[in-house]
């Protein structure tokens, strides 16, 4: 127990430290730390249940998503091809069907 809540603090921290290196100008460490812990809640939801949340694209529109990480739901065979990139959370869409990913500090709200 004591160990996930070590990796738990580990992830929480590594993810607001590195939004504060790359939004510093836009948001305090507060806010970095909140959203890092929000992400991780989200994280720990969608192992649960399907989830729906909102993150900006890269592009700067707001996306809407209905993700999970429930192996019962998940209908993927491995083609070798995927790619996990750095700062991103990846996560089963249900509406597309397909994996997809969002980077982390680009994170909204849970709906």
């Amino acid at each position: 127990m004591a160990n996930s809540f070590k990796n738990m603090m580990r992830e929480v921290m590594a993810m607001a430290h590195r939004a504060f290196e790359l939004k510093s100008a836009t948001m305090s460490w507060s806010e970095c730390l909140k959203q890092a812990w929000a992400v991780l809640k989200l994280k720990l939801a969608m192992k649960k249940r399907v989830v729906e949340f909102y993150f900006q694209k890269v592009d700067g529109s707001i996306s809407q998503a209905f993700g999970t990480l429930v192996q019962d739901k998940i209908d993927y065979v491995p083609n070798g091809k995927g790619k996990t990139y750095r700062d991103c959370i990846k996560y089963w869409d249900m509406v597309k069907g397909e994996w997809r990913q969002f980077k982390a500090y680009n994170f909204l709200r849970v709906a």
